[in-house]
């Protein structure tokens, strides 16, 4: 069996189908993909590739106590006794370098995998998720770009590969470009969150909120049966329904689909990235609208606290701190700030440089924003806006820091910093400002 040309190593059948099709489910979202490779690994216990595809797939869960798992699995692949091919050590390989929160030698071999192996739909979704955690847009849309003449439309996976070379190219604002791409996937496999993703994106960021809302409805009865990222495609719906004063079905939207404790995606992984992340962004907007969301700030500050000390994702570490703040746990607030300022201050590697330039200053002044210390917020931030990108996700999920800036400045009525940042938005790539009802608000003050 294969997967873009891969010959899986094990003298098991069933262990290849098996693995072969938790890949394929993987880069779908499936949420049962790991069921697959559990399949594989009982019909083949030393089956190398199937610890190595497990391992590495566990790095999407951003968090430190995946990392003994992933060790565990390094060692298993390393211990196989049947042969692998080149294609197969190199995942090895990029499996070290993650164990090692090294993303970013991760990525170097990467891409060695993808000149030799475009096709490679597994590792294409790696690499992009890891350059996309740490603000590396423009190699994460050259990925893409060279290995687009390598695809064609009857390929198993090219609809999975048009999405994410949609939202690539959504990231660095060839919207054009992105919305076909996206548009064409979703054609192709109505099913996958991730073009309906990219496509949202490039709504949102050109002020379509009619078509987004739209967009998003029509396609989200084919979401069952995939992982968390379905949160996420609610929480972006939620973004539309933000510009259309929809409070109340936000907040419904919030407890029945964004997080919602009964589902059992969530039951399974309560502090699951991306969950928090939708969770602190969200409420956020919604306080700074001045919508009462009652007691969800605290509900979610135990995945909050459960970040102090786990830097495998600046990006959340910042957001923990719009909960801990949001709910005023500032003790823990401040712990959390001094386990982060340790961590700058000691990692060489790209988390440490992603939390120094960013994640670190956004998280400060997310907490004096709350406490309304509004020129801590100026003084600490404004120097520091246009590295924001280097704390990864996407400019609309870092847009929320920007608006807690907007915000203070507002509050303070500083009208030339407000001139400055109402500047910058535009050149970040949002069109349409002018219907985004917290910044016309703002600006027009």
């Amino acid at each position: 069996m294969n997967n873009g040309g891969m010959q899986l190593s094990s003298e098991s059948s069933v262990a290849q189908d098996a693995l072969s099709k938790a890949m394929h489910g993987m880069c779908l979202w499936k949420a049962d993909f790991m069921d697959d490779i559990k399949t594989a690994l009982n019909a083949d216990p030393d089956f190398a590739m199937a610890h190595a595809v497990r391992a590495l797939a566990l790095t999407f869960g951003r968090h430190k106590r995946f990392l003994p798992m992933m060790r565990s699995g390094l060692e298993k692949a390393k211990a196989g006794s049947t042969p692998l091919s080149a294609h197969e050590n190199a995942y090895i390989e990029a499996l070290e370098h993650a164990v090692d929160l090294r993303s970013d030698l991760a990525f170097e071999v990467y891409k060695r995998i993808l000149d030799e192996h475009p096709c490679d739909m597994f590792i294409h979704r790696m690499a992009q998720m890891d350059l996309f955690n740490f603000g590396r847009k423009t190699d994460m849309y050259d990925l893409v770009e060279k290995a687009a003449p390598h695809w064609s439309p009857e390929m198993r996976d090219y609809p999975i590969f048009m999405g994410n070379r949609a939202f690539a190219n959504e990231e660095m604002l060839h919207y054009a470009e992105a919305e076909r791409y996206g548009r064409e996937a979703i054609e192709l496999n109505p099913s996958d969150p991730w073009g309906a993703h990219a496509v949202a994106h490039v709504l949102v960021m050109q002020g379509r909120v009619e078509e987004g809302v739209d967009w998003l409805e029509g396609l989200c009865g084919n979401w069952a049966g995939k992982n968390q990222i379905v949160h996420h495609d609610w929480w972006h719906l939620c973004l539309f329904l933000l510009e259309q004063g929809e409070h109340e079905r936000i907040l419904e939207l919030y407890d029945s689909k964004v997080y919602n404790l009964e589902s059992p995606l969530t039951k399974a992984m309560p502090d699951n990235v991306i969950d928090v992340t939708n969770a602190a962004s969200l409420l956020l907007r919604l306080d700074l609208r001045g919508v009462d969301v009652g007691e969800r700030w605290q509900v979610v500050a135990e995945p909050a606290e459960g970040r102090i000390d786990n830097h495998v994702n600046p990006f959340t570490c910042a957001h923990a701190a719009i909960i801990l703040a949001g709910c005023g746990r500032f003790a823990k607030a401040d712990e959390l700030i001094r386990s982060m300022t340790n961590f700058a201050d000691t990692d060489d590697g790209p988390a440490g440089v992603c939390m120094r330039k960013a994640a670190l200053p956004v998280a400060k002044a997310a907490i004096a924003h709350r406490k309304g210390d509004h020129e801590a917020v100026i003084a600490g931030f404004m120097p520091i806006r246009h590295d924001l990108v280097a704390m990864g996700g996407s400019q609309a999920q870092r847009d929320v820091f920007i608006q807690i800036l907007v915000d203070s400045c507002r509050q303070l009525g500083r009208k030339e910093e407000l001139a400055q940042l109402e500047e910058d938005i535009n050149t970040l790539g949002f069109e349409a400002v002018e219907k985004r009802t917290l910044y016309t608000d703002a600006f027009a003050a």
